[in-house]
């Protein structure tokens, strides 16, 4: 165990070689008690480098250290007390860090994590056809029941139809509904071989999960657009925490 959290401390500092690095790569992937200290090593130091909590880690480690280097080496008391000093210390640092992986564990959830990611779409960067109709119209005017009264009147809905539609449910906080018509997409992409509105589409799904008591569905599907680079949310998907995803995850289970 103590062996496995040197090698993670020094892999999460960078301080291992390329060929380390693929080691502890395939050790993470392929042992699983080792993936769970290192998501508990992750989840420990993201929680202390909360603001804080990370400061006053730092005064303590920092007065610490300057004990150690005013001590006389020659003093057996002195080095005792120094021992004893250090104990102390690190039963505070100890508390210090429970303290803020609690604080981590009870305001992460999947509401702090869609209010963190969900961001509105303008309907200017859609792909494909750009003529203006009246749910268009509607959405551009974020008339939200104008888009969903809209939608339900046309009789040749296509997929960024349906894109639009859910995206009004998201703002409306109609996450069920919003659920369906996203997941409309993605079924009429895998049946045609065509990707229309597919990012997007998974995007915000994976948010409509969340906020539709579906977390491992959301979970799953964030972390399948975390690992596609080619997915035109990855960016937006990286910034949501493994420890964060775990945490939500582990709560749903409770």
């Amino acid at each position: 165990m103590l062996q496995n959290n040197e090698i993670l401390m020094d892999y999460l500092d960078k301080r291992l070689s390329p060929a380390e690095t693929a080691q502890v790569n395939a050790l993470i992937l392929g042992d699983k008690q080792v993936a769970t200290e290192w998501e508990y090593l992750k989840m420990a130091v993201e929680a202390v480098e909360l603001g804080a909590i990370r400061e006053q880690v730092m005064n303590v480690r920092q007065s610490f250290h300057i004990q150690a280097i005013e001590a006389p080496k020659s003093s057996g008391g002195v080095v005792r007390n120094m021992y004893r000093t250090g104990l102390r210390i690190a039963a505070i640092l100890i508390l210090v860090m429970g303290v803020s992986i609690a604080y981590k564990y009870s305001t992460v959830n999947s509401d702090s994590v869609f209010q963190q990611q969900f961001t509105d779409y303008s309907l200017s960067t859609a792909r494909g056809e750009h003529n203006q109709n009246i749910l268009e119209e509607a959405y551009r005017n974020k008339n939200w029941n104008g888009v969903t009264a809209a939608f339900n009147q046309e009789s040749d809905k296509n997929n960024k139809s349906y894109f639009l539609a859910g995206m009004a449910a998201m703002e409306l906080k109609n996450y069920k509904e919003a659920v369906l018509h996203f997941e409309n997409i993605l079924t009429v992409n895998a049946k045609s071989g065509d990707n229309y509105f597919q990012d997007e589409a998974e995007y915000y799904l994976a948010l409509a999960y969340l906020m539709n008591h579906q977390t491992d569905k959301g979970v799953n599907l964030l972390n399948q657009i975390r690992a596609n680079k080619n997915q035109l949310y990855n960016t937006q998907a990286l910034q949501v925490s493994g420890t964060d995803l775990k945490i939500i995850e582990l709560k749903s289970k409770k």
